[in-house]
């Protein structure tokens, strides 16, 4: 080694200072990068990042916060230094809300994001979940409900609904159940009404097939199933207790009957005797052999005594009007004898005596001799006016006419004018719908036999025929007489074939009550012709005679006066002695009228006239006072008359014709107005002049000297 050799001297190179900074992360996080080192002077930023579902809880550099920042810069670096962060997990809230009557388990709570919760749902008491509803979406009626891996809030609410039950209800016939079958919450109440129909009573009441015996109501309480409530009924009875004394009997004996039911016993002496008396609850109801129980609503008794049979017998009087019979009912000892006059009233005659219902003909006494048992006798009358001869004239054109009848005209007939069913419209061998008919109405003054006369026009042996029928009675094929000269004629409705030969009469007679009836004439042979009708009680009357009558024939039409068109206050009224048992008047207050006014009542009749002539009218009157015993009266549309009707006696109804007379005229004085009238149809009306004066029927007469004593 040379040690003299000089040393030379050696450069060393600088070394920067540097630093280093510590990391250190918390669990679920993260700092990037890791511990580092940094030279005196540089930076260097770290970046912070929470695992998932964690966030970062603080950063701290050199043990310092500096809040849960995700960056932080160390610049300027001088020294050492530490940077930490810790890291906390995710939370969410579930919100719970439940309705009333009930609850959710957990109430609101806080759930570790990624976490589960379970939630228990339950109903209180008598209550059920309804809905459930998480995030406001329903989940259906559940009791459980879990959240998994949560990642964000969520609500959670549940409603609830009573439990409910049904109680169902059958109510039997003849009673009912109130309500009907109803729904009762869980634990509520419900009280039901039985209540039977009229006549009847509850007999069982059951619940659930039990019975609770016959109550009226029923309550159900603390209800927690389903029920059965039902009912049934039975006919109240009432007992009829039956005592008969002896020597008879009451058949059935004590019986029970239903409620509103009926029941009928017969009562039945022993021989030789009879019924004393029966007595119904006590009180006596004569010497009946049967006795009803109607409507029966409580408890009877029913009793009869008897008594041995005397030795007497009894004569039942009846006598109709227009005569009696004297004694009347009368009570004999047997084996004696009885005689009774049979009397007949002014201006009446007797008709028949019947005894035991067999006719002894028109005796004015019979006696009864040796009498051993009970009898009856009786008698009828008649008015000698019901004797008169009754004319009622009808135009055929006058009547309710039905298609294929009609009304044709014609100069020669008797008011120009006659029905019939045109030719080529069919001809009906057997009464049928679809031929035509001619419908009258007319009123028969007195009860007796009487025939239709008809005036025709029958040109061949197919063109002469109707079917008639008197109040509806079998329609009789009518074979009419042939037209001479091709004229009108005169013909009975007669029971001939059409064969026979039509100059033979064999008429048919109507038996007619007094009163209304209808005569119908129906489509047989189209082309047959009806000018005129004639109802009377003349049965021997030819067509020769009734020709010559119509000449200067006796006319009477007798009208009903209710039978025409009535306006109010005009109305009818009844009374048993009126002729048909009713009349018109203008109720006593409806008004007097000394003028013709429109406010007050009317009747209008329409009447057929079979020959010009003059005519006076008469009506069948009560009048019991000066103020109400007067009509105004018009023919025709003319002149309203002040027609000051006769006044009754003894409230009686009495006659009179209509006349010029003034108010303060003898009433008895006639002075009648004089009608002079076309053969034809014609109208007469009576109109309200004094409230209270009444009209029974009315008559239209030719006969002009005709009294008031030989109507009545």
């Amino acid at each position: 080694m040379d040690l003299c050799r000089p040393i030379q001297p050696q450069l060393l190179p600088f070394v920067a200072d540097t630093y280093t900074i510590s990391v250190a992360a918390g669990a679920d996080g993260s700092i990037s990068p890791s511990s580092t080192v940094v030279s005196a002077g540089g930076s260097q930023t770290f970046i912070i990042s929470a695992a998932a579902n964690y966030h970062i809880a603080d950063v701290r550099v050199d043990g310092n916060s500096v809040g849960p920042v995700g960056s932080y810069t160390f610049s300027g670096v001088n020294g050492n230094h530490t940077l930490s962060a810790s890291f906390a997990v995710d939370t969410h809230t579930i919100t719970v809300s439940s309705g009333a009557n009930g609850s959710i388990s957990p109430s609101t709570t806080t759930v570790n994001a990624g976490g589960s919760q379970t939630f228990t749902i339950s109903a209180a008491a008598n209550y059920h979940i309804a809905d459930v509803r998480v995030d406001g979406n329903s989940v259906g009626a559940v009791s459980s409900y879990t959240f998994s891996g949560v990642n964000g809030d969520h609500t959670l609410s549940a409603s609830f609904a009573a439990d409910t039950h049904t109680i169902t209800v059958s109510a039997g016939d003849d009673g009912s159940i109130s309500p009907s079958t109803t729904t009762v919450n869980a634990g509520g109440s419900q009280t039901f009404t039985i209540s039977a129909a009229a006549n009847y009573h509850i007999a069982d009441v059951r619940v659930d097939g039990n019975s609770v015996g016959a109550v009226s109501s029923y309550t159900f309480t603390g209800v927690n199933g389903d029920h059965t409530l039902s009912a049934s009924f039975a006919a109240d009875t009432h007992t009829i207790t039956v005592s008969s004394g002896a020597n008879g009997s009451i058949s059935p004996s004590t019986t029970t009957i239903n409620a509103g039911g009926s029941q009928t016993f017969t009562i039945s002496a022993a021989a030789n005797y009879h019924i004393a008396d029966v007595r119904v609850d006590g009180n006596s109801v004569g010497a009946v052999s049967s006795y009803t129980f109607t409507g029966v609503n409580g408890d009877h008794t029913l009793s009869a005594s008897f008594a041995a049979d005397t030795q007497t017998h009894t004569i039942t009087v009846s006598s109709g009007a227009n005569g009696n019979i004297s004694p009347s009912t009368s009570t004999v000892s047997a084996g004696s004898s009885q005689t009774f006059a049979i009397t007949s009233d002014p201006d009446c005659q007797i008709v028949d005596v019947l005894v035991d219902g067999q006719s002894m003909g028109e005796v004015t006494s019979y006696t009864f001799q040796d009498i051993r048992a009970d009898h009856t006798i009786s008698a009828t009358f008649k008015s000698n006016a019901d004797s008169r001869d009754v004319s009622i004239w009808i135009e055929a054109e006058d009547g309710d006419i039905f298609a294929p009848m009609e009304i044709a005209g014609a100069p020669d007939a008797s008011a120009e004018g006659y029905i019939w069913a045109p030719e080529g419209s069919g001809k009906f061998y057997k009464p049928s719908d679809d031929g035509g008919r001619a419908e009258y109405r007319f009123d028969v003054p007195s009860e007796g036999d009487y025939v239709v006369w008809g005036r025709v026009f029958a040109t061949d042996g197919g063109s002469d025929s109707f079917y008639v029928s008197v109040d509806g009675s079998d329609q009789l094929a009518w074979h009419t007489k042939q037209s001479e000269s091709d004229r009108w004629t005169w013909d009975v409705v007669s029971l001939r074939r059409a064969s026979d030969d039509r100059n033979a009469s064999n008429p048919l007679v109507y038996h007619l009550e007094a009163g209304l009836h209808t005569i119908t004439f129906e489509q047989r042979e189209d082309g047959t012709r009806l000018d005129r009708i004639l109802v009377t009680n003349k049965l021997s009357l030819t067509a020769v005679e009734l020709e010559m009558m119509l000449s200067g024939e006796e006319v009477n039409i007798w009208i009903e006066a209710e039978e025409g068109d009535i306006a109010v206050p005009m109305e009818i009224a009844g009374s048993p002695d009126a002729s048909a048992e009713g009349y018109i008047w203008a109720p006593e207050g409806s008004g007097k009228f000394y003028k013709p006014s429109d406010d007050g009542g009317r009747a209008e009749y329409r009447f057929d006239i079979p020959s010009d002539g003059s005519y006076v009218v008469w009506g069948r009157v009560l009048a019991t006072d000066g103020g109400s015993d007067s009509f105004y009266v018009s023919v025709d549309g003319s002149d309203q008359l002040a027609w000051h009707t006769k006044q009754s006696e003894n409230d009686r109804w009495t006659w009179d014709v209509v006349s010029l007379r003034r108010a303060n005229d003898d009433r008895n004085a006639s002075n009648p107005l004089v009608h002079h009238l076309k053969a034809g149809t014609h109208t007469i009306t009576f109109e309200q002049r004094e409230d209270g004066t009444r009209l029974d029927r009315i008559l239209v007469t030719n006969q002009l000297n005709l009294t008031a004593a030989e109507l009545d």
